[in-house]
């Protein structure tokens, strides 16, 4: 019979990053988005968590009056339930304006 303190050994099982990491400059593309920069029609900021709410609020309301940018990725973000909010309407209407999703 095997001894018991031997078979009842734990171990801590490693920390895996299965996140590609995202070296956007979130400054930059938010002033881009702003300016309705004909150049930028893709945004990627998925696995961005650092990103502050007032930016991704700003970068809300600049997509409103965007007519340039048809994708934005926003995946493991800090996007949350209060910036949903504040955002709703101007993302309907990116969406619905640009037709992204329709393509």
């Amino acid at each position: 019979m095997a001894n018991p303190e031997e078979s009842l050994k734990g171990f801590v099982p490693k920390t895996l990053n299965m996140e590609p990491e995202n070296n956007l400059d979130v400054d930059k593309a938010l002033k881009q988005v702003q300016e309705n920069d004909p150049q930028l029609t893709s945004l990627n900021m998925n696995n961005i968590k650092n990103i502050p709410i007032p930016t991704l609020i700003s970068l809300s309301e600049a997509l409103h009056k965007n007519t340039h940018l048809k994708t934005l990725s926003m995946a493991s973000t800090r996007l949350n339930d209060r910036i949903a909010k504040v955002s709703y309407y101007t993302t309907v209407y990116f969406i619905v304006i640009n037709h992204s999703f329709l393509e």
